[in-house]
């Protein structure tokens, strides 16, 4: 009966003429549907609507602050980032988890001083599907595009099995039934054509290879993907010459091993012509992770960055980063780490300063509980401790000779470069062919650093292992969301990376709003991207 439903959902709601949906956003100077038979857009086409999820990754017990805070500061910034055509915010969630959500971003805007009519309307953006929470709502389905209409088609991921097909079923009919005036579609299930790694790597998808996160689009009409999705899984939404439109970067090195973590489409404003070139991709970068952290504005200031947190605040957040899978790469790099003006500090007189300390380290042990078995961190509470006084006290200098002295981190991330540069040289080879009219296709290497333990030897020579485990030591900004004209953007503890983060963006004409989401998301080798989706739209093909 449900198949029924979906397939006859889709043939109903297909046949929806342009105008009708006229009146959900305005889309005068919307790009037109691609012409290449691909159905996936990319992040330079505009979102009708936004998917978010409550439910924050927990490596222990659940705290207010991802229950609530991280996904309310979430929508805040999607709902200032635009001042008219504001899109649907839709969260699949609970009843009682949605009033919560809704009362804490009433109290954002009350906080931001907004008026109580603006505060109304854009409450009322906020839409509500009855479902069990999920975290990772970027993989179990993904929104393509109806050529004949211009709007969103959702498509389950058949092959998912994290998240129940009966909740992703709801989810999907909750979706496509949100807005009466914008109506989504509800498309085929992308078949499963998943498999063992080595079985057979193109006839069969192999690790994470068939999820939402590792579908995406590129300029063009282009489809990118990962290396460890199978060709016949691609060719369900990248059309009948999916040879032509295809783009297979190298992901399987990672835990994850999705494109959006570590590339990313982003638009460039103001706009010039030829409209189709306004685009540059972030490239998730080791080197600049590195570069960052010695330019000589940062590279004598602390590696964590407190500033403007009360003592407790800078607590909990050491503590969230000691008690993760990164946290424990840091506190191993960290072991090898003596500071003489810590000594120092144990001779000084106990000024008011001194004091202040001695409540601070107060405060850490509180909050800062012993490692629990299974969380991958230190799990003797003296050596936890000594590690968040270290990661407190270092500095950007001190911590980049640490890992530059550490042969298995620099050499994983040195392979990791090599792949990234790889995979830009593929992409520019595709877009270049595809759009010849752009002088230049843009790649921008943003700050990142990974660890893992996933290095092979092949042929006597060193190289990352497939499948792999690396991973993101830091909040990827290549998982960040785009909202309108301003980039939101999963905060790292550290400024430098932040700043060069930021200087990116606006040198791209783009705005830029952080949310600290180490909890919410990053734990769980996840981000922003990969806990919401965006629903794009396009001008139909031959609509003027």
């Amino acid at each position: 009966m449900l198949k029924f439903f979906l397939a006859s959902g889709f043939l109903a709601l297909s046949t929806a003429s342009w105008s009708d949906s006229r009146n959900c956003i305005a889309k005068d100077n919307v790009q037109a549907c691609p012409n290449s038979g691909a159905t996936i857009l990319d992040e330079t086409y505009p979102t009708q609507a936004f998917v978010i999820s409550t439910q924050g990754y927990h490596t222990g017990s659940k705290t207010k602050e991802s229950e609530d805070k991280l996904p309310a500061d979430f929508i805040t910034s999607i709902i200032e980032s635009y001042a008219i055509d504001t899109p649907d915010i839709i969260v699949p969630t609970t009843s009682s988890e949605f009033q919560s959500l809704l009362k804490k971003v009433e109290e954002n805007l009350i906080k931001a001083n907004k008026s109580p009519e603006y505060i109304s309307q854009r409450l009322s953006l906020i839409k509500h599907v009855e479902n069990e929470s999920y975290t990772w709502q970027q993989d179990y389905f993904e929104s393509m595009i109806s050529p004949t209409t211009g709007r969103p088609v959702l498509r389950e991921v058949e092959s998912y099995g994290a998240f129940s097909s009966k909740n992703k079923n709801v989810a999907l009919i909750g979706l496509s039934g949100v807005s009466k005036e914008c109506p989504v579609e509800i498309g085929q299930p992308l078949k499963n054509f998943k498999g063992s790694f080595g079985e057979n790597n193109k006839t069969k998808s192999w690790g994470n290879g068939e999820m939402g996160g590792n579908i995406e689009g590129l300029p063009g009409g282009l489809c990118l993907s990962g290396n460890n999705q199978a060709q016949d899984f691609v060719s369900q939404y990248c059309g009948t010459t999916t040879q032509d439109n295809a783009v297979e970067v190298d992901v399987g090195w990672m835990t994850v091993g999705h494109v959006d973590e570590v590339i990313k489409v982003v638009p460039t404003f103001p706009k010039k012509l030829p409209n189709e070139c306004n685009f540059t991709i972030w490239v998730a970068s080791p080197d600049a992770g590195i570069a960052v952290l010695k330019q000589p504005e940062f590279i004598n200031q602390p590696f964590m960055d407190l500033k403007g947190l009360t003592r407790e605040e800078g607590a909990q957040k050491l503590n969230d980063i000691v008690n993760s899978k990164g946290g424990a790469e840091l506190c191993r790099l960290l072991s090898n780490f003596n500071s003489d003006a810590d000594k120092l500090k144990e001779n000084q007189p106990k000024t008011q300063e001194a004091k202040g300390a001695q409540i601070w380290k107060f405060l850490k042990n509180l909050l800062i509980p012993k490692a629990h078995a299974g969380a991958g961190v230190i799990v003797t509470g003296v050596e936890e401790e000594n590690c968040a006084d270290k990661l407190e006290n270092i500095t950007n200098r001190q911590m980049v000779e640490l890992m530059e002295q550490d042969p298995d981190f620099m050499l994983m991330n040195k392979l990791i470069q090599e792949k990234m540069e790889k995979n830009k040289a593929v992409m520019k080879e595709k877009l270049s062919s595809r759009l010849p009219q752009c002088k230049e296709i843009s790649f921008i290497d943003v700050p990142d650093l990974f660890y893992g333990h996933g290095i092979a030897e092949v042929n006597g020579k060193k190289e990352l292992a497939e499948p792999g485990n690396g991973r993101s030591l830091f909040p990827n900004p290549t998982n960040s969301v785009l909202a309108n004209e301003t980039m939101i953007v999963p905060q790292a503890p550290n400024q430098a990376f932040n700043s060069s983060v930021k200087e990116s963006l606006v040198k791209q004409g783009l705005k830029t709003s952080f949310v600290n989401t180490w909890n919410y998301a990053h734990a769980g080798d996840g981000n922003m991207h990969c806990s919401s989706h965006s629903l794009t739209y396009c001008k139909p093909i031959g609509q003027k």
